[in-house]
């Protein structure tokens, strides 16, 4: 909550008038961003057998403002990348992660799946 104290302004002219201070909200703001969220990746029905491990899996729980590889997470696990490499039906990931969304607080990741994995 942002206030106006009279008290603590003043000007080259003396003090601020008292309709001189006023604090509105012109963007409603919204509650910070929590929780978290899994992806899943289905590669059970493979038509043309381009996938080596045909299996649907799902990632553990990835927070909602997790790093996305591992130099970043210094290994610890908590990566995107890291989270998407366990699973059996994936090999290498390159992920990116976006600048922070200062209107909700929300990030957005960029996967690139670069090999299969081994079969």
């Amino acid at each position: 909550l942002i206030s106006c104290v009279q008290s603590g302004l003043s000007t080259t002219n003396g003090d601020i008038p008292d309709y001189g201070c006023s604090v509105r909200e012109l963007i409603a703001g919204t509650n910070p961003l929590g929780g978290s969220f899994k992806l899943c990746l289905d590669t059970s029905i493979s038509p043309n057998g381009v996938m080596s491990i045909e299996k649907d899996a799902c990632t553990d729980f990835i927070a909602h403002n997790a790093v996305a590889s591992i130099n970043e997470s210094g290994g610890d696990g908590s990566s995107v990348e890291e989270k998407l490499e366990e699973l059996d039906n994936v090999g290498d990931v390159s992920v990116v992660r976006s600048e922070v969304n200062p209107r909700n607080g929300g990030y957005t990741w960029k996967i690139q799946f670069l090999t299969d994995a081994d079969g």
